[in-house]
Formats: structure tokens, C-alpha cells, sequence
């Protein structure tokens, strides 16, 4: 392995922008530890590198993890270090898409299944990325990409300088990936419906999905290929927007604040008579 090869390890790399990811790594010569509930689905990529690649260790390592099980995650760490001696990038991608209204019951188990997923296994694997860059790996560093935003900008804020981890929250817009082939979809509750003037962002989207909404979203190879440009960058963004409709929502959601921040402001203002009376 070269000193100059980049060790990652991406979760979630059967398929959309998991795989891009590794696919990308790959061709810049990097190393890549994929993970995936079933590693055969990456047989293809696995025999193309090898052939490209026969050098020991491999350029490619497909694993088979279960990331809601902390016991796999933990696995799939210590393999990486065993094989590569470090990793200095976390891809954190695994994921599930569900469509549907907070008030749908419906959606209740599996909303609680994908927060499994989407939230608590992210959370895992982040807790577990900070502690191999910092304690394993050895110059003490390491980037990490995930898309959990409260959650990361405190774990940022915790994190000391000295041991020199970024975190990248990573908020892309539609990208035709795939994922919303696989998306489960409930009928959204009756009182949803009646009203044509009043659209629900799950019925948008369920629209969006069924009609042309693929052929209007981003390329998300070339989406994932400025990730990879962004988490290499010497100083990286704290929070990378990809996507022309993830930054006019985002701008849309700050302007928002902002009227109603200066819309109250002086509410604040009478809440410190201690001060104003010396007291």
C-alpha cells in the first residue's frame, strides 16, 4: 500500500451513492473497506479491481455488516485496521427512505425501523470512526461524512482540535440513485387529501417520484464525486449542500428564520429587569 493511498470505509455500498463512493475512491488508487449487508452484490467490482489491483492487501475489501448490530460495526473497524494498519475516511451512506405524513400510524413500526437505520446506526458508526482516528490511527486523524446535522454539529463542537477530525454533514438534494425505487409508501390519511390548494411535502414527493421526478434529478456520480472533492479538501466545509434544490431549500429555510428572529427580537428584550435594576 502506498503512502500516498487514502483508506475508507464506506457503509451502505451495495448500491447509490455507497458504491459511487467506492467506485470513485478506487480509480484515485485509494483503498476501501465496503460494507453491505450482502458482500456478493458487490462481486463484479470486487473481481474488476482485483484485476486491476492484485496487490496484497487489497484495494478493495467488501464485508458484510449489519449496521444497526453494534457488534458489526465494531467487526468491520477492526478488520479495516488489522488489513490497512489505519482509516482515514468514514463514508457513513447506509440508509432506508420511507414516504409519508407524521400523522400516518400506518408508518409506525417502520418509521421506528428506519430510525434504526438512518439515526441510531449513523450514530454508531460516527462514535466508532472518532474513536479509531483518534486512538488508532497513527497520526490521529481523520474525516468522517455523515447527515445527521443536530447530532453532528454537536459532535463536532466536542471534538478537539488537537486530534485534527473533521466532519462533513453531507445535504444532497434528489439524486437519481435508485432509493426512491425502493422507498416505502403508505396512502396518506384521508384529511391529507381533500384540500387541492394544500399540498403535503410526503404527497409532493410520492408525485415527484411517480412522474417525472428521475429524469429531472442530479447525476449523482458526478454528485459523489465532489464529496470525495470536498472530504479531501485540507480544510473542509463543516456542511457540504449539493444539489440546486437542497440550496434553495436551505436558503428558503434561513430566510425563514430570519424574518421570524428580527419579527421578535424586542420580545426578548423586557426578559432581564434583574439587570436593568441593578439587582
Amino acid at each position: 500500500m502506498s503512502a500516498e493511498a487514502l483508506v475508507w470505509l464506506v457503509t451502505g455500498a451495495s448500491s447509490g451513492f455507497g458504491r459511487m463512493v467506492a467506485e470513485i475512491a478506487l480509480k484515485r488508487g485509494d483503498m476501501v473497506v465496503a460494507t453491505l449487508r450482502t458482500p456478493s452484490m458487490l462481486s463484479d467490482l470486487v473481481e474488476s479491481t482485483n484485476l486491476k489491483y492484485p496487490t496484497e492487501p487489497p484495494h478493495l475489501l467488501a464485508l458484510k455488516c449489519d449496521v444497526t448490530r453494534h457488534e458489526d460495526v465494531v467487526s468491520v473497524f477492526d478488520k479495516t485496521i488489522s488489513v490497512y494498519g489505519r482509516c482515514d475516511l468514514v463514508f457513513s451512506n447506509a440508509g432506508a427512505l420511507l414516504l409519508g405524513e407524521v400523522e400516518n400510524p400506518a408508518q409506525d413500526k417502520l418509521a421506528r425501523e428506519l430510525f434504526e437505520i438512518n439515526f441510531w446506526a449513523a450514530i454508531d458508526v460516527s462514535r466508532e470512526a472518532v474513536r479509531v482516528f483518534r486512538d488508532v490511527n497513527p497520526i490521529g486523524k481523520g474525516r468522517a461524512s455523515v447527515t445527521i446535522e443536530g447530532w453532528s454539529e454537536t459532535l463536532a463542537k466536542e471534538l478537539d482540535p488537537s486530534w485534527n477530525i473533521k466532519v462533513v454533514i453531507l445535504e444532497p438534494g434528489a439524486f437519481n440513485t435508485g432509493i426512491q425505487r425502493k422507498a416505502v409508501n403508505h396512502p396518506p390519511p384521508p384529511a391529507y387529501v381533500k384540500n387541492p390548494d394544500i399540498i403535503p411535502p410526503s404527497i409532493q414527493a410520492r408525485s415527484y417520484f411517480a412522474t417525472e421526478g428521475e429524469r429531472n434529478m442530479g447525476n449523482p456520480y458526478l454528485c459523489m464525486e465532489r464529496v470525495v472533492q470536498g472530504a479531501l479538501l485540507p480544510d473542509p466545509p463543516s456542511r457540504l449542500v449539493l444539489g440546486k434544490d437542497a440550496i434553495a431549500g436551505c436558503k428558503a429555510k434561513l430566510e425563514e428564520m430570519k424574518r421570524d428572529i428580527e419579527k421578535y427580537e424586542a420580545w426578548s428584550d423586557t426578559l432581564y429587569p434583574h439587570l436593568e435594576s441593578g439587582l
